[in-house]
């Protein structure tokens, strides 16, 4: 199956029938969740995933990775979808989280004769809806790392929905820390993330406007979930739903606890997370990431001490360096072990 190389970009086919009570509307939308790690993303998904008419899987992760070498398939001229559809398959068998991997004829089938990349994206994501696919409105995706690339996302699906979680960055450290060695991360760097993940998501609502973007906060989420919940509803045009309070009782959150980080997503709601780092990381760890991202937790209402702000510590800024080249060089290492063993 092939795909004129010319015509990779939208506009592209809705190859998704409605079907169901909803046979007489569009086909279903496309919903984003992005944002910083560690931001509530995971729940959000679960809630709004428990919504009848919303089907979110886990984190896909590739739609970035393969529109940046699209030109690698196309064959005289034309994309070749088939092969196309074969290294997403395996790219989600390595590196997603997905409990089972749909197969190469039902997402051919659902992208329809001619589709574009976006329609395989869509094909993909809907392959694993099942029965819940009759009555979807929306189609949705939680990789918070997409927030990176919502330009590219949109040129995909010029309709889209997207919600920014955003949430205190000391409290994504704090989140962060639990992990062996940070995560291969720094306080340092967790909060130059998130200054950057925080800035994508403001030019993202700048650019694209409050009617395709909304940005929900982690804290007022968790603290009020009933009054953000209608309020998300009504942004993406859906009647309200008690279920996505009762996401703690879905498959979904039982899948997804399995992961030690997520163990607590099969209980209701709570603040508990809420300003935990004041006692998860040391005063040295807070005054480095409130000096990196100060003035942008200070901007977004966040109280922070503005001398940590000013402080300057050179030493930090070479160990800092020192953790990214040994980032690097470690992925580089395991992409070169990747190939040997191939």
């Amino acid at each position: 199956m092939h795909r004129e190389a010319d015509s990779l970009t939208p506009p592209y086919t809705d190859s998704l029938p409605a079907t169901g009570e909803h046979a007489e509307q569009s086909p279903p939308e496309e919903l984003f969740i992005v944002g910083c790690y560690r931001s509530g993303t995971s729940l959000l998904r679960l809630m709004l995933g428990a919504h009848p008419n919303v089907f979110i899987p886990e984190e896909t992760v590739f739609i970035p990775v393969f529109g940046r070498k699209l030109n690698h398939y196309v064959v005289d001229h034309e994309l070749d979808i088939a092969v196309l559809v074969d290294d997403i398959l395996e790219f989600l068998g390595k590196r997603a989280h997905w409990k089972s991997i749909p197969s190469r004829e039902q997402i051919l089938e659902l992208a329809g004769p001619t589709p574009t990349y976006g329609d395989v994206v869509k094909a993909v994501i809907a392959s694993m809806a099942g029965d819940k696919l009759r009555n979807l409105r929306y189609l949705g995706d939680k990789t918070p790392a997409y927030i990176n690339s919502i330009f590219f996302l949109d040129n995909l699906f010029p309709s889209s929905k997207i919600i920014n979680v955003v949430r205190d960055a000391r409290d994504v450290a704090a989140s962060v820390k639990k992990e062996p060695f940070w995560g291969g991360r720094t306080p340092m760097l967790v909060a130059e993330e998130w200054n950057q993940r925080i800035l994508n998501g403001m030019l993202a609502e700048r650019k694209l406007g409050p009617e395709r973007v909304m940005t929900v906060r982690y804290e007022e989420l968790v603290a009020n979930p009933h009054d953000v919940l209608h309020g998300i509803t009504e942004f993406l045009g859906l009647p309200y739903s008690d279920d996505m309070l009762e996401f703690y009782r879905t498959e979904a959150a039982s899948a997804l606890s399995r992961f030690d980080r997520h163990r607590k997503v099969t209980s209701p709601v709570s603040t508990a997370s809420v300003g935990r780092y004041r006692k998860s990381l040391t005063p040295a760890e807070i005054e480095t990431i409130e000096r990196e991202a100060g003035n942008t937790l200070h901007t977004l209402g966040y109280q922070v001490d503005l001398e940590n702000v000013l402080a300057f510590r050179p030493s930090e800024k070479f160990w800092d360096s020192v953790v990214r080249v040994f980032r690097m060089m470690s992925y580089q290492a395991v992409n070169l072990y990747k190939l040997k063993w191939r």
